[in-house]
Formats: structure tokens, sequence, C-alpha cells
């Protein structure tokens, strides 16, 4: 479907620049079927990059990935990470560890594109064959209320991933008291 869609994208745009040249009316039409498809495709797109395992997974250890995404987004972020776990990683299966390695990944680009703050602190422990991960920044925050599925597609993907594990997801924020993401698979 992304592959059709990006065709119709192409085809759309094609007629959208005949259109404009000869002053067509149907300039907003286009326009709203191609914003339509890029949005599928967005979702389409994060789906599947979200069933992915991640190479690091399978390469390395459980807590080694997640110190390499971590160290990641403090070098090209310059993020000010305190991060803490404990645990032993092989009590956790490696469907428990996709979860928590995907929402840490999705926490931590949420912090880059929304928080308007550089220190995060993580903490990760693995006990009795669960996982509690705890991502709090110390940004701009939000009402939760106005925390919205359409609007909000990674915290949506978090819920749903972890909610899919049977695990809990819970989220607090506030504006201009930061955001608290605390996932247990």
């Amino acid at each position: 479907s992304v592959s059709q869609n990006l065709f119709g994208i192409s085809l759309n745009l094609n007629t959208l620049k005949y259109r404009l040249e000869h002053g067509s009316e149907q300039v907003e039409e286009i326009l709203e079927q191609l914003r339509e498809m890029v949005t599928e495709i967005q979702t389409e797109m994060r789906l599947m990059i979200y069933e992915l395992q991640p190479a690091a997974l399978t390469e390395k250890g459980f807590f080694e990935a997640v110190e390499d995404m971590v160290g990641l987004f403090r070098r090209r972020y310059r993020l000010e990470i305190n991060y803490h776990c404990s645990g032993e990683e092989d009590q956790l299966d490696g469907k428990r560890q996709l979860v928590l390695y995907r929402v840490l990944q999705e926490a931590l680009n949420n912090v880059v594109r929304h928080a308007g703050t550089d220190k995060v602190k993580i903490s990760m422990e693995i006990v009795d064959g669960h996982g509690e991960l705890t991502v709090r920044d110390e940004g701009k925050g939000f009402n939760l209320t106005e925390l919205s599925d359409e609007r909000h597609l990674g915290v949506r993907g978090m819920r749903e991933r972890v909610n899919e594990s049977g695990g809990e997801f819970r989220i607090e924020s506030a504006p201009n008291q930061g955001t608290t993401i605390n996932v247990w698979v």
C-alpha cells in the first residue's frame, strides 16, 4: 500500500502542476487527497518500522543495545541523559526486550521533538521475567486531556505495543512539569 500511495502522490502532483498552470479550481481537492495519502503512508511506515527487529538486539545483549541507543541520542541531540539499569537481561524474553527498546526509542524521539529540554532520566529494571522502564524529562510537558491518538501517533504506538504484550503503560504530564512514561511488561 505504501508503493501504491507513493505512485498516487506522484500522479496527483503532476495533475496539481497542470491545474495550477491552467487555473483550475480543483487544486484544494487535490491537495487534500495528497495530505490524506501522506498521512496514510506515515502510519504504514511507522507500523512497519515498529515491527522490525533492531539489529542491535540480535547482535548485542539487550543492555548493551540500549546503552548504544542512549549514547546515540546523547551525541546526536546533545541530550544530558542519566541512565540506570539493573537486573538480569536474560530473564526478559525477546518480545519484552523489543517492547522496552522501542518504547524507549520513541520516548527519546519525543523528548527531542517536543519537550524543549536536554535533560532526561531513564531507569530500567528487570526482575522475575518482567521489565520496568521509566523515562522522565524535565521539559515543557503538556495537558493530558489534549492527548489524542490522531495527533500523537508515537504515544499511541507505545501504548499499543505495551498493551499487546500484556503490559501496562502510563504517562504523566502537565504544562511546565515535564513528562514521565512508565512501562511494565
